[in-house]
This record gives structure tokens, sequence and C-alpha cells, in this order.
């Protein structure tokens, strides 16, 4: 009988200041407040270059899901392993498109078999005690982003000169190649990007990355943004309803203090 595919699926936030407010004393290891709003890596979508997802991917033989979405967000996005704190499982979700050996395509049927099976992680990014003092940050700017229609790079209007998107490494290493693509006939509204204070990249964010002339890495801040970022097509009721179950859980279950002394991941 057929089975979903088992995909797990990172969801990685930080609480932190934009990069303009670096010095402001929320880097501080036990300043981290469920309250604030969360910064989210996301990475762009293979199929749909000026789409973006959460890192993500097959489940393997012997891994359990919370391995399986580390695994996933160093290759998709370049976050070092055993760096980040899984802090939860959130849910199971089936997505909405029909296997194809199931018998039925509709959806409410007892005997539809979805594609595949999403197990959502949650990650967090403590604020980093000791940032490395020689590393290169994982910044570029707005310019190198994947311009619309119109030739207007995608960055929103109100963002500021800090928010730029996170994506290619500055120290040589190769580059991504989605600002060379040519945008898609149906352009999505512009994703407000944002940033995180550069300990935080040279901490969690590998300058170089196995997809990295694959994929473009950016970040978002807050729950809006994220929803618009992330909530399109056929997934996207399954998107909506894990991130309202991850800003529950965040808002409603976590005590950051006890995760920040509990010690490193």
């Amino acid at each position: 009988m057929a089975s979903p595919r088992a995909v797990s699926v990172a969801i990685i936030f930080a609480l932190a200041p934009t990069d303009s407010d670096s010095n402001s004393t929320s880097l501080h290891p036990h300043a981290a407040d469920s309250d604030e709003e969360p910064t989210f890596l996301l990475v762009s979508s293979r199929k749909r270059k000026n789409r973006y997802v959460f890192p993500k991917g097959g489940i393997e033989y012997g891994e359990r899901p919370a391995e399986a979405a580390e695994r996933e967000a160093w290759e998709e996005a370049g976050l070092r392993q055993g760096t980040a704190k899984h802090l939860a499982h959130l849910l199971l979700l089936k997505d909405p498109s029909a296997h194809i050996l199931s018998p039925t395509k509709d959806v409410d049927s007892a005997s539809f078999v979805a594609s595949c099976q999403y197990s959502f992680e949650l990650f967090f990014l403590p604020p980093p005690p000791n940032p490395p003092a020689s590393a290169s940050p994982s910044v570029r700017t707005a310019d190198d982003r994947i311009p619309n229609s119109n030739g207007e790079v995608q960055v929103s209007g109100t963002a500021s000169s800090s928010e730029s998107s996170i994506a290619a490494p500055t120290n040589g290493a190769a580059a991504s190649n989605h600002s060379r693509l040519p945008a898609s006939d149906s352009d999505p509204p512009p994703v407000p990007v944002s940033s995180l204070p550069e300990p935080y990249l040279s901490t969690y964010l590998s300058p170089d990355w196995p997809e990295a002339a694959e994929r473009d890495r950016i970040l978002v801040r807050g729950w809006d943004a994220l929803q618009q970022a992330v909530c399109w097509g056929r997934r996207e009721d399954v998107m909506r309803t894990a991130i309202d179950e991850a800003r529950k859980w965040i808002q409603d279950e976590w005590d950051p203090s006890a995760t920040l002394e509990g010690g490193d991941a």
C-alpha cells in the first residue's frame, strides 16, 4: 500500500535586534523575550526562484525528524550543525497533493494518500556569547537580490538600510546564482527582508554550504512577514497551520530563560 514520503521541515528563529541595533543589551544571553518579534531563516525554492520556503527534505533511514531537519538546514541554508537548539516537534501535516498510487485525489476521502507527510521541527538560535572574532559576515546588500519583472529589486520599500538579505559569502566562495535568474511571469509580492547582528551570522551561518549555488537564504522578521514569504502554492494552508502552531508554542508554552540556562545545544 502507498504511504506518504516522510519530510522534515525546519522552522528556525532568533530573538534579537536588527543589525542596526547590534549594540543593544538584548544580545545578552539571558535577554531573549518570547513576546519579541522573531527573525526567521528561509531559503529560496528550487522550482520557483523568487519564492521562499522553510529548509526541508526527506527523512533518511534511521534519522529522527529533528536530525533530518537539522541536516537539511545545513545543506539548504548553511546553518552550522549542532549550533541551534531544537525546542519542539510541533505537528505532523499531510501535503494536499495525492500520492501517485493514491486511489483518489479527494483529500477528504478516507482512501486518500498524500504525496508527503511533513514533520515540523522548531529550532532556536540563542544569543551568541562569544562570537568568532575573525569570521567573515554573510550579509549582502539588496542590490544583489532577485529583480522583479520591472527590473526593480524585490525589497520592501519600508525596509531600512540595515534590512538586507543573507545569501552569498564574501570570502571568495561560490556565490548564489539566483540574482542572475529572471523573475517568473507571475511575481509574488515583495518579501520584506531583515537581518541579525553580525555575531549571529558568523556564529550560526556558514559563508559556504552545499546548496549555496542553488538557493538564496534570507531572514524575515515577524509573523506577518513570515506568512507573506512562505504561504503560497498548494501548501499555503499547511504552512499557515504550522506557523500558527509555532506562534502558539513560542508565546504560550516556551520559557526562554529555561532554554538558555540549559547550556549550549
